[in-house]
């Protein structure tokens, strides 16, 4: 369970090849490579993030670690 007054990153972790998006680009926080996004767990808990829409077959890896 995600503390919802820690702060989070989340990001796809180094190393992992991006997966086939059915989208032109991904949503705006997810860039490869990139630094991820800075979130409350608060956030993640009632929102969350905006998944890109992926090929079938394909799956998307994220890390999260506390910031």
């Amino acid at each position: 369970m995600l503390d919802p007054a820690r702060r989070y990153l989340v990001r796809p972790p180094a190393g992992v090849p991006e997966p086939a998006l059915l989208e032109l680009s991904p949503p705006g926080w997810l860039a490869w490579p990139g630094d991820g996004i800075t979130v409350s767990g608060s956030v993640l808990g009632s929102v969350g993030l905006q998944l890109p829409a992926l090929h079938p077959e394909q799956a998307l890896l994220l890390e999260v670690a506390a910031a």
